[in-house]
């Protein structure tokens, strides 16, 4: 089984949160009118407020434990839809959670960010006969929607989406829940990471693990613990063990 990032892995994570604020926030405004701009900065701002919530619930040194995402997921996007409508100056609607979920899906479908290759990559290891599935912090509604909207949603297996597991991706706990889930043993795993506190973990949850490094601007640490460091997703298709 491979399992494979999203941010910054096969997206990259910058261009697509720029896409992605500017698409909801047209969806919003034509849900309600008003100007677009200060839907964007709407958006931008829950966004931001809706990562420091997560900081706070997850990461050290005030999260203490990775697991519980399923319910913070729950509460924490009724408080989103607040903080949208709250930084437009708008009163929430009755409707206002299904205005939001639709804006972002129809956002999550125009905001698509690949990277060089990696519909190559991904159909190219799917015709070699390899399983695969998605490992990220993101929930598994988000990574279906952006999945969709870049072509790529038919080669995954699971989009594991910390809900599913009901784990934030913080620590080794969140890829041994996933390889529980999938029922393999750590050893059967391949997971390719962007991020080296990620490929740690699944070092340390067992699992063999390739980093690649491809936001030329942002100097990703590499992890010792990856048995390969790609600059390109390409090279993927000439390791060992992945032809």
């Amino acid at each position: 089984m491979v399992l494979f990032d999203f941010d910054d892995t096969l997206s990259e994570h910058r261009l697509f949160s720029q896409r992605l604020v500017g698409t909801m926030a047209f969806a919003m405004w034509t849900f309600h009118g008003g100007v677009v701009e200060r839907w964007a900065d709407s958006v931008q701002r829950m966004m931001m407020r809706l990562e420091n919530s997560y900081i706070a619930q997850f990461c050290p040194p005030a999260g203490m434990s990775p697991f519980g995402y399923r319910r913070w997921f729950q509460e924490a996007q009724t408080r989103a839809v607040h903080w949208l409508y709250e930084e437009a100056g708008l009163e929430p609607p009755a409707n206002a959670r299904q205005l939001a979920l639709k804006g972002q899906k129809v956002a999550l479908h125009r905001s698509a960010a690949l990277f060089p290759r990696a519909r190559e990559v991904v159909r190219g290891l799917q015709l070699r006969g390899f399983r695969m599935s998605i490992a990220s912090g993101n929930d598994s509604r988000t990574l279906h929607h952006a999945l969709v909207g870049c072509g790529l949603r038919p080669y995954f297996e699971k989009l594991y989406g910390a809900d599913l597991v009901d784990c934030a991706k913080e620590g080794p706990e969140f890829y041994r829940a996933i390889f529980e889930d999938l029922g393999i043993e750590p050893s059967q795993a391949l997971v390719i990471d962007n991020d080296a506190a990620s490929i740690q973990w699944a070092w340390k949850a067992g699992a063999r693990s390739i980093q690649v490094r491809l936001r030329r601007s942002l100097a990703e640490p590499i992890a010792e613990e990856a048995l390969a460091v790609f600059d390109s997703l390409g090279d993927l298709l000439t390791f060992p063990l992945l032809r």
